[in-house]
């Protein structure tokens, strides 16, 4: 067994080896003071307009502010043009149809981004719905239902004896659904004619929503 006299050392440490250690040690002990002193925070959000300013992905907040599972947007395109959007339509070619004021319809493509597309003889376009490759819009302030063709072509599907056309459903045998104000009245269109199907005092009915003859419906009071 080697001695001194040898020439052989025990090992050392070199200075500071340990002082990693004792940074961690005390970083640990600042950390799990810290947490000791922090309690739990609880706050509900349960209306749609404080996710006003949230960014949701695959997400949407429904009007009475629930999530639910949405499409995820990859991209975003202002359309300057238009003061207001009221409703939105995702075209058989994949183009996307906007609704706005002073009757215009703007239309949106990959290619040339949001551009003019049709312009009705309306105050305003206040719902939109797909029908094979042509469109059906409500408008306001004359209730008036417009068909738009694959060309922009426009022709009257209805008038409708209401002020407002809040949105489009489809029904059976190529009837059609309208939810209307501002006496909160359902019509059903067919035949060129519009006749209530649905009439509620004191709300408007705003949204309606057409699967195998049922209808979801929306109101709000004025």
């Amino acid at each position: 067994m080697p001695d001194r006299k040898q020439g052989c050392r025990v090992p050392q440490p070199p200075p500071f080896a340990a002082l990693p250690l004792i940074l961690a040690i005390a970083i640990a002990s600042g950390l799990v003071g810290k947490a000791r002193a922090t309690e739990t925070q609880w706050w509900v959000v349960d209306q749609a307009a404080q996710h006003a300013e949230s960014v949701l992905h695959g997400a949407t907040v429904e009007p009475d502010g629930a999530f639910e599972l949405g499409p995820r947007a990859s991209s975003a395109q202002s359309a300057e043009s238009l003061g207001t959007v009221w409703a939105i339509a995702l075209r058989k070619d994949g183009s996307v149809a906007l609704a706005g004021d002073r009757g215009r319809i703007d239309r949106w493509t990959a290619a040339d981004g949001i551009r003019p597309w049709v312009k009705l003889a309306a105050g305003q376009v206040l719902s939109l719905v797909v029908d094979g490759d042509a469109l059906l819009a409500g408008t306001g302030p004359d209730g008036t239902i417009y068909r738009i063709g694959a060309r922009g072509d426009t022709s009257v599907v209805v008038r409708t004896g209401e002020r407002y056309v809040w949105g489009l459903a489809p029904g059976r045998n190529g009837a059609w659904y309208a939810a209307t104000g501002t006496r909160g009245r359902v019509l059903r269109i067919e035949g060129g004619r519009a006749r209530v199907v649905l009439e509620k005092a004191l709300v408007d009915s705003r949204t309606t929503c057409g699967a195998r003859e049922q209808l979801t419906l929306g109101a709000t009071r004025p």
